[in-house]
């Protein structure tokens, strides 16, 4: 469970999960999403780590379940790395079953929420196109695009 929330990390890869679906962001997206990023000096996923923060947690003391199960270049990080520095670094098996997951989602309940904001800065929102059946959009301002859903909404007139 993420410190940063009362949702158990289930939900959260559904809801994660669900939104990528909601976006039309494909498979590739989402590996890129959760796969392991090398930075400088360290593996950190900071998009995991804003979900599923310390969970992936990684460093020659701890692991996930104490996996070794990473790619030599990531356990060559792990072992070198003190333990009061944090590294987000999912095992390769993790990342596979969110995968198989991500395949085999079948979620009953479609989402049509009536606004959606969309984070122009993210790499992963920024080039998100909502159906333009069902929305309208206005951009706000470089950063930001919102949708409202355009039944009944005077916004998309």
């Amino acid at each position: 469970m993420s410190v940063n929330s009362p949702i158990d990390d289930e939900t959260l890869e559904n809801k994660m999960i669900k939104m990528f679906n909601f976006y039309n962001l494909d498979r590739d997206v989402f590996k890129n999403f959760i796969e392991n990023k090398f930075h400088g000096w360290r593996v950190m996923n900071y998009d995991i780590g804003k979900t599923l923060y310390m969970k992936y947690q990684a460093n020659k003391l701890i692991t996930f379940q104490n996996s070794k199960n990473f790619s030599n270049i990531e356990l060559d990080y792990i072992k070198k790395s003190s333990p009061f520095h944090a590294q987000i670094i999912m095992p390769i098996s993790e990342i596979d079953r969110l995968l198989y997951k991500f395949d085999n989602f079948f979620n009953k309940q479609e989402l049509t929420p009536d606004l959606v904001i969309i984070n122009l800065n993210d790499e992963f929102t920024k080039n998100v196109q909502l159906s333009k059946k069902i929305y309208c959009h206005k951009n706000i301002n470089s950063s930001y695009r919102i949708y409202y859903i355009k039944k009944n909404n005077p916004f998309c007139s």
